[in-house]
């Protein structure tokens, strides 16, 4: 990647990341850089190893990537399952309210304390986000389809790397889901 392409990135990440939190969406506490570096630095989300930091790509291994680990290691233990799953449900929500696309699965980074087990969701790969324009109510319907997928991806490839019993329900997710497509179904009524 040159020069120019490297901080075309950084400075969408750093765009991304304010837009996040302005728009109250759960994501790295701080990043910045240095003048004329092609560093971001940010909040140590492992703090100093208390936390294990996972998302889907520490499985997966391509062309260009290695993952943190083999397709069938390393269970992830997490003590409070079901309110990770409400939050990707609020996550959801928000996310169609304030018109911020989740591009892949990536996004979502897991932070589990090691010792309690107990995690919480981000939005971490900033990369793959984007703020797209949903003034009209085709726009959000796209979104929010676009969105559930992303979603349903992640927890279908999260559950396979649990340990215990407890798995990502999807139930909070559909009925926000189901929420909106209410929503867009008598907006859309009420317009003809």
């Amino acid at each position: 990647m040159d020069e120019a392409s490297k901080q075309a990135v950084i400075a969408h990440i750093l765009k991304v990341h304010k837009g996040l939190r302005e728009r109250a969406l759960p994501t790295i506490v701080t990043m910045r850089t240095e003048n004329g570096k092609n560093n971001i630095f940010m909040t140590d989300l492992t703090e100093q190893g208390k936390n294990e930091v996972v998302s889907l790509p520490d499985w997966l291994t391509g062309k260009e990537r290695k993952g943190k680990y083999s397709e069938t290691e390393h269970m992830v233990e997490i003590a409070n399952i079901h309110e990770i799953s409400e939050s990707l449900a609020i996550i959801f929500e928000q996310s169609i309210a304030t018109g911020c696309k989740f591009n892949f699965a990536d996004v979502f980074f897991l932070v589990v304390d090691k010792e309690s087990k107990r995690g919480k969701v981000l939005l971490g790969d900033l990369a793959e986000i984007e703020f797209v324009d949903v003034g009209d109510i085709t726009e959000r319907e796209t979104l929010a389809d676009h969105n559930y997928q992303t979603i349903l991806h992640f927890v279908r490839e999260m559950r396979s790397h649990l340990q215990g019993e407890e798995r990502f329900s999807m139930n909070p997710i559909l009925a926000k889901k189901k929420e909106f497509s209410a929503m867009f179904k008598s907006i859309k009524s009420s317009n003809v």
